[in-house]
């Protein structure tokens, strides 16, 4: 809507609350921490499945499941899964962390928003590759996978959306010239002596009972 041909300010779309990308942070957080111990990203077979954190069997519908160790499994997997696992955890503490702190206020507490940025990429690609290497494995592809790399790419969106309401202002430390001493009140006197230097008029100093260059700053 325009008003005499100036575009109305209710036109203008409404900034998102900063509140909101980090709410959606916190969540991000707690969905990753389950999907990365949740062994549901592949099975290997009937009734068990794998996933970052290990691998488990389960005896039918509703029946208890038990861990596995990951033997009879190519042994990278093995080594896929634990840097899936670590940097998962570092993913989710990266989202609580900025979300959290920033919804607590404590901004001042918070790392450089590039080294978030950082585990949640690395976490990305970790997830893949592990998931990439089940598949090539030849397991079946599950459902934990999704909501890990959802939730992983959300945070880099909602950390990315956060990052300018994190930059805190710190003063410049600048250096200031000392000041440049003046001269004391000088005595009335008719007479007058220029500087032999830069031939500048003297100023005559009553309390030091001497004549005093401005520009040379200097006594003659």
């Amino acid at each position: 809507m325009t008003v005499g041909g100036a575009p109305s300010q209710d036109s203008a779309p409404a900034a998102m609350d900063p509140r909101t990308p980090a709410f959606v942070l916190c969540v991000c957080a707690i969905v990753i921490l389950v999907a990365i111990f949740t062994k549901s990203w592949a099975t290997a077979g009937k009734g068990i499945g794998l996933g970052p954190s290990g691998v488990e069997v389960c005896f039918g519908f509703g029946a208890a499941c038990h861990d596995m160790p990951w033997r009879g499994l190519s042994g990278d997997i093995a080594v896929f899964a634990t840097f899936a696992l670590i940097s998962g955890i570092a993913a989710a503490i990266a989202c609580a962390g900025f979300g959290g702190l920033f919804l607590a206020t404590r901004q001042d507490k918070l790392p450089q928003v590039k080294l978030g940025k950082y585990a949640l990429v690395t976490s990305a690609v970790a997830m893949t590759v592990f998931e990439i290497r089940v598949l090539a494995a030849g397991h079946d592809l599950s459902w934990g996978v999704f909501p890990a790399l959802a939730s992983v790419v959300t945070g880099i969106v909602m950390l990315r959306k956060l990052a300018p309401h994190l930059r805190v202002e710190r003063p410049i430390a600048m250096a200031i010239a000392p000041p440049i001493p003046q001269p004391a009140p000088v005595a009335a006197s008719a007479e007058t002596r220029s500087c032999p230097r830069c031939g500048t008029r003297l100023a005559y100093i009553s309390e030091k009972q001497q004549w005093f260059c401005v520009r040379e700053q200097e006594y003659v």
